[in-house]
Parts: structure tokens; sequence; C-alpha cells
């Protein structure tokens, strides 16, 4: 009996391959999914009630191992039946929460458009007006990934 060892070859890298393919399938799902929940999420805010509110934003630094890092704060207060809400959510994926630099012009430049005690149109969700934004609808960079 002879033992064809190249046959054998090819059916590993078949097997190679498709394992391969697989993780790149899997990856591709799943970040494809957290789009779909955005473009869900965004494509619901789209309907939510406009109210009057009020934009408060400032920078902070804080000096780590002796690097400065400032961070850019903007968030919105706004009113419904009778309740002050706060949030800091600017559309459904974008806020400034985890955002800093130790490029001060590059911090301020991030609050372009968000100057302080200004008056914003804030879009709350009626049945739990706690869940709010400033630009409703699907983010441009949701949309250039799918």
């Amino acid at each position: 009996m002879v033992l064809d060892i190249r046959s054998k070859s090819v059916d590993y890298l078949q097997l190679i391959f498709i394992v391969l393919a697989f993780i790149l399938i899997l990856f591709a799902g799943v970040f494809a999914s957290e789009h779909i929940v955005t473009i869900n999420q965004g494509t619901m805010t789209e309907s939510w009630t406009p109210t009057n509110g009020t934009m408060i934003a400032y920078l902070s630094d804080e000096v780590v191992d002796g690097q400065t890092y400032y961070q850019p704060h903007a968030f919105y207060t706004y009113e419904v039946n009778q309740t002050q809400y706060y949030n800091n959510v600017i559309s459904v994926n974008d806020d400034f929460s985890d955002w800093r630099s130790t490029d001060r012009t590059i911090a301020v430049e991030q609050l372009r458009g968000y100057e302080n005690n200004t008056a914003v149109t804030v879009y709350y969700y009626p049945a739990t007006p706690s869940s709010s934004v400033l630009q409703p609808g699907v983010p441009p960079s949701t949309r250039f990934y799918l």
C-alpha cells in the first residue's frame, strides 16, 4: 500500500483554509452586529420628543506621572414633567466620557460646537425621559463602516 503524502497535505491546507474562513466570518459577524445595534438605536432616536435644554461644557486637567491630560466635558440639562435631567450622550455612540489628550488645543477643539451655557435641543425617549441625545439618528461614523 502506497501512502500519498500530497493528498494529505491538500486536506490539511483545506482544513486550515476552512478554519481561517470561519474565524474571519465570525469576526465580521461580531463587528457587523455591533453596528446593526447602533443603527437600530439611532433609528429609534429619530422619533424621540424634542425639548429645550442647556449645554454645560468645560475642560478639566489631571496630572498622571508628571504628564498633564486634558479632558473635555460636555453634558446638558433639560426638564420633562417638572423633573430635571442631566446627560452627556451626544448621539447613540458618541460622548466625551473616556476621551482625553495631552494636547490642550486638541481637547479644546473637541468642545467646538458645545459652548457652555448655550441653548440646545434635546431629544428624549418619552417612556424613559432620562434617555436622551442631542443628535438623533444614525451617526455618520456608523454608516461608514457598513
